[in-house]
């Protein structure tokens, strides 16, 4: 179904899968070559941002330094021009299930949004909506319920620079089944130029909780984190951060500055630096853990097989 007037042209697209509908200022020859290289503008341009705020990847032998970093050249042409609004409702997965050897797959959801490209700048909307989504094929499952992905994107330069970007992201999920499970997650992280605000909340496997606020600042290879509240709780013990949180990194090398978790009386302290060009004087310290305490709440020891004292380590 194909429609357009002076101002709007609008395709609706219906199969048994599938309805998706775009409407705006395009031209019918344009739209599936145009879309197709925004996407791929798009994410190289995401992933140059996303190489920059990395932490260092210790297992990996052929990392690269800083100065290794190699500064992007891809031209964008000034000359493009996209203009859309988006609806897909995501319907009956039967027939993909055919295809894979009769898994059973559900899904029961939609994704709205709009995409507006000129010059330089890209502007994109993007709300994902899945009420609920299954893959079961007899031995795997993965599972989504009540999950919610809404991002907004302002991209004035598609390349590796975070001048002019600005980006906010949300994430909630009810549940999330993919090998282990996480539920009542919550996840914020917003941009602006080179300063990002993160703000992170979840349950694992229903044990373990941990809350997460604080703020990145990207600057020239570098970035500096500083978490407001960090906190950290498996069965029954828990670790929470006593003052501000404060450390930095680059591709080849963390800095502490200030890392001090504490709980009932003990603390943990984390400080120096890890580094893969030679130079490390990394410390960690355990104070003042009751080994009852740690027994009860971190192991789940009855009381008589607990033991009395103080745990203090430093390496």
């Amino acid at each position: 179904d194909i429609r357009s007037s002076d101002e709007n042209r609008v395709i609706n697209i219906i199969s048994d899968l599938a309805d998706l509908t775009i409407t705006g200022d395009f031209t019918l020859l344009e739209v599936i070559d145009v879309i197709a290289d925004e996407a791929s503008l798009l994410s190289s341009s995401i992933q140059k941002k996303i190489e920059q705020i990395q932490p260092p990847d210790f297992t990996r032998p052929d990392l690269q330094t800083t100065s290794n970093l190699v500064q992007s050249t891809e031209i964008v042409p000034t000359s493009r021009h996209l203009n859309i609004q988006y609806l897909l409702e995501l319907k009956s997965f039967e027939l993909i299930s055919l295809f894979l050897g009769n898994a059973e797959i559900e899904v029961d959801g939609e994704i709205t949004g709009s995409l507006f490209a000129a010059g330089d700048t890209t502007i994109l909307f993007l709300d994902t909506e899945i009420n609920q989504m299954k893959y079961w094929d007899g031995l795997e499952l993965y599972y989504l319920s009540d999950f919610d992905f809404s991002m907004r994107m302002d991209n004035s330069s598609l390349t590796d620079s975070f001048e002019g970007f600005l980006a906010e992201m949300n994430v909630n999920a009810k549940r999330i089944f993919v090998g282990s499970e996480i539920s009542d997650l919550n996840f914020d992280f917003n941009f602006d130029g080179n300063e990002a605000q993160i703000d992170l909340n979840a349950v694992y496997e229903t044990d373990t909780k941990f809350d997460l606020e604080g703020s990145l600042f990207i600057n020239d290879g570098f970035v500096d984190v500083i978490f407001d509240k960090l906190f950290f709780k498996y069965y029954e013990f828990d670790l929470l951060n006593s003052d501000n949180i404060k450390f930095s990194y680059s591709n080849d090398n963390i800095n502490f500055d200030s890392f001090t978790l504490v709980h009932n009386g003990g603390s943990i302290d984390l400080g120096g630096q890890l580094s893969f060009t030679g130079y490390e004087d990394l410390t960690l310290r355990l104070n003042n853990f009751k080994l009852n305490d740690l027994n009860a709440n971190l192991l789940g020891l009855p009381p008589e097989k607990s033991i009395d004292g103080e745990l203090n380590l430093d390496f």
